[in-house]
């Protein structure tokens, strides 16, 4: 099928839509998953630790260092996979993932704070943002990869890897400078 389609930007940018698609529905099901969890009180009350450490003196290095790791890890994967013809199938379930962590902490936000929850989500929207589009580009040119096999696609993906280290840098500098100055503003007025 993907091997009568000629225009690479056409596919691209289905497979974009695709991950896109996974990424909404991460958000829903990390909603509903808090929404139907037995214990949402255990989960309320360590979300609450969570905003008092960000609110206080945790290090803002540990937390652009953490930041910057995790993404950068999960980027890794999904570059890796472009060199698997069956890598194809890694990039949905990583768009979920970050989905469902994303749905789950607004929610969670949202059950703990109510509509001021809104307000303290929106500390850490445009890292999370920056993050989960750069990972969905990211995993569109890694299943183009996989699946053409393009040797130029793979050199882009290559150079474009590096370009996504320093994205996720700049956004643990977000999470780590940004959230934590938020956090000091917001959460004492949440309380």
């Amino acid at each position: 099928m993907l091997s009568h389609i000629n225009n690479r930007k056409s596919v691209l940018g289905i497979f974009s839509i695709i991950l896109f698609f996974f990424f909404v529905l991460g958000v829903v099901s990390g909603t509903i998953f808090f929404i139907k969890s037995e214990n949402p009180d255990a989960i309320i009350s360590y979300f609450k630790e969570v905003c008092t450490s960000l609110s206080q003196n945790q290090s803002k290095i540990d937390i652009i260092k953490s930041v910057a790791i995790e993404n950068t890890l999960i980027g890794a994967i999904v570059i890796l996979c472009a060199f698997f013809k069956l890598g194809v199938v890694v990039p949905p379930f990583v768009s979920l993932y970050k989905g469902f962590i994303t749905g789950f902490s607004v929610a969670t936000a949202i059950s703990t704070y109510n509509i001021r929850g809104v307000a303290l989500m929106s500390t850490v929207a445009l890292d999370t943002a920056l993050v989960s589009l750069s990972l969905i580009l990211c995993g569109a040119l890694s299943m183009l990869v996989s699946v053409t096999g393009d040797k130029k696609i793979k050199k882009f993906l290559i150079f474009f890897g590096i370009f996504l280290i320093s994205i996720f840098c700049v956004a643990g500098l977000m999470r780590g400078g940004l959230t934590t100055t938020f956090m000091k503003f917001f959460y004492p007025k949440l309380s």
